[in-house]
């Protein structure tokens, strides 16, 4: 379901993204604190989405290869076109090897240790939230690392406070809606996980609040990346509902907004 959402919106995605681009920054401004001036030769970023964040990713630790993976065919076909640099293999006119950007169509799930082991670093934005047995995911990445012990890891997710104010609001309506965060961990799930699996991982925590001129500008926020309301696609909300829904908002925030609940993690070599 996941992929077919954002491949649906992949088009949509870079416009209403901003506040995984704002996760994003954070996460790359404190793996640039981390790594110093250390040279990092290849990255895969997991969920690499339109591709944008990885073309920052890539240029800003100027990695001399990077991967990213996503499982949506629309979203893949947008990086590759937008920032591969898989037609420039050849030298560049000083003689050195140009830096080599590539998308490629995988499932986070589906990957193993021995894959993971290939890269200096493994990236994740906004996007292991979907991956349905994190301890799992983990348990390889630390297989990954016992090969690899010069491997970093740098990530951030989304836990199941995220849209806390919509699902509040839902409930107090008598909506039955069943928002895509209540498959979500708790930050305290997630911190455990991390802590009873890796010994060096440096984790903290932040609430991003993102407002909104109208309801209807809320729901577009959802929609355009990859999180849709189908009734309300299908015009099964009624008109006294989204009334409703706008009074709990303004009763009890002042202003139609969505919460973001993130925690990251940095583990360095």
């Amino acid at each position: 379901m996941v992929k077919a959402e954002f491949n649906s919106y992949a088009k949509t995605y870079k416009e209403w993204s901003d506040v995984q681009v704002l996760t994003g920054s954070h996460l790359i401004q404190k793996l640039k604190e981390t790594i110093g001036n250390k040279a990092v030769s290849s990255i895969i970023d997991l969920g690499c989405g339109d591709g944008c964040g990885t073309n920052h990713l890539h240029k800003t630790l100027k990695s001399a290869s990077t991967l990213g993976i996503d499982s949506s065919t629309n979203m893949i076909e947008r990086a590759t076109r937008n920032y591969s640099t898989i037609n420039t293999l050849q030298k560049n006119p000083k003689g050195k090897s140009t830096p080599q950007l590539n998308f490629q169509l995988n499932t986070i799930q589906d990957l193993d240790a021995a894959y993971f082991s290939e890269f200096d670093l493994i990236y994740s934005n906004a996007s292991l939230q979907w991956v349905s047995d994190l301890q799992s995911f983990f348990q390889k990445i630390k297989q990954s690392r016992a090969i690899n012990s010069d491997q970093m890891v740098s990530f951030s997710l989304f836990t199941s406070k995220t849209l806390t104010e919509l699902s509040q609001g839902l409930e107090s309506i008598g909506r039955t809606d069943s928002l895509p965060t209540a498959t979500f961990l708790d930050k305290e799930s997630i911190g455990s996980i991390l802590k009873s699996t890796f010994t060096d991982v440096v984790i903290w925590h932040e609430s991003i609040v993102k407002p909104f001129t109208t309801i209807n500008e809320l729901f577009d926020s959802l929609k355009y990346t990859g999180v849709r309301d189908k009734d309300r696609e299908k015009g099964l909300w009624t008109p006294r509902q989204l009334r409703d829904l706008k009074s709990y908002y303004e009763k009890n925030w002042g202003q139609y907004r969505l919460t973001y609940d993130v925690v990251y993690g940095v583990i360095s070599r």
